[in-house]
């Protein structure tokens, strides 16, 4: 299946489902993976992970109560609540620019954020285990939103956003304003 394939069927998609597959990929998919050392006395034991989304998480190793799949775990969902807050902003600003309410320029706004500050944060974890523990640990986002996101942002028309992308503009006017907004 193509991009051309993929592209065409998102153009045939209504705002309902796009609504549909974006609620689903915000509160559905996974989004965060965050692994950590498991030590024991500064012994470094394991490296444990868990992956979080909206709804669930999944946890193996550390801490033992909260091994295995958790759905609606309301511990860990205020935890998380910070990194749930742009996803769902970056979810309705798609749907309304499929709608003509928002530009390309506003969700791509959101769609960095939504990448650099789980990223960001994510950094201080990956770097204090490596120097301690010599362990790599990687903590940050599971773009699966951000990537669907932008293949609706990408092939659906906005009557908001006459910009078009670079491969859509014939050669005589080849110009990429798309991302300069």
């Amino acid at each position: 299946m193509g991009m051309d394939s993929i592209g065409e069927y998102i153009q045939r998609m209504s705002i309902r489902q796009i609504s549909i597959l974006m609620c689903a990929a915000t509160f559905f998919a996974p989004m965060f993976f965050w692994s950590y050392p498991v030590r024991d006395g500064g012994i470094l034991l394991e490296i444990g992970f868990m992956i979080l989304s909206p709804t669930w998480t999944y946890s193996a190793s550390y801490p033992r109560y909260m091994d295995g799949f958790q759905f609606l775990n309301l511990d860990l969902l205020f935890s998380i609540s910070m990194f749930t807050i742009l996803p769902i902003l970056y979810a309705i600003l798609v749907i309304r620019y499929c709608q003509g309410n928002n530009t390309s320029k506003e969700v791509l706004i959101v769609a960095f954020l939504n990448v650099a500050l789980p990223l960001f944060l994510g950094l201080t974890p990956m770097v204090s285990n490596f120097l301690s523990y010599g362990a790599f640990t990687y903590t940050g986002i599971i773009p699966i939103q951000l990537i669907l996101g932008y293949l609706i942002v990408k092939f659906q028309d906005s009557p908001l956003d006459g910009l078009q992308w670079d491969d859509e503009q014939d050669s005589s006017k080849h110009v990429v304003t798309w991302w300069m907004g």
